[in-house]
């Protein structure tokens, strides 16, 4: 299983989770070495393990992107997710970002609800993705 379930790639036949997997493993490992990045993690101090995290691009003094966050998925359920968001905001805050932006799939409606009504963060722009999922079959030959 993956914390990331509703993306394009882990939702391609073609793909999969395992594969879908490695790339955000190597997306997070990228923010640990860029300049402009950071990640924050929520862990568990007796074993050690991250329970959650969040990672984020500066673009400014006073804005931040976020580019990835998650639960662990033996975590998930149990509020976690929200627990750690305050942690992350007051990181934030803290470090002067008073503009955070962030995407979030319609499909994760409780997140959605969380991130409007919890933590007051505005909707400024929709989007909708439209993709077309091949079979992963070979095509037909064309006739003579």
């Amino acid at each position: 299983a993956t914390a990331f379930e509703l993306d394009r790639y882990s939702l391609d036949p073609g793909i999969g989770h395992r594969l879908s997997g490695l790339r955000y493993q190597q997306y997070v490992r990228k923010s640990f070495y860029a300049d402009d990045e950071e990640v924050c993690r929520l862990f568990d101090p007796a074993t050690g393990k991250t329970l959650a995290f969040k990672s984020h691009k500066r673009l400014s003094s006073t804005q931040a992107l976020v580019l990835l966050s998650a639960v662990r998925d033996d975590q998930r359920g149990g509020g976690l997710g929200f627990i750690a968001d305050d942690y992350y905001f007051n990181h934030f805050l803290e470090k002067g970002v008073m503009r955070l932006t962030t995407s979030c799939s319609a499909e994760h409606r409780i997140i959605m609800q969380h991130l409007i009504g919890n933590l007051r963060m505005r909707v400024r722009a929709t989007s909708a993705i439209l993709r077309k999922i091949y079979p992963a079959h070979n095509p037909p030959s064309p006739t003579p």
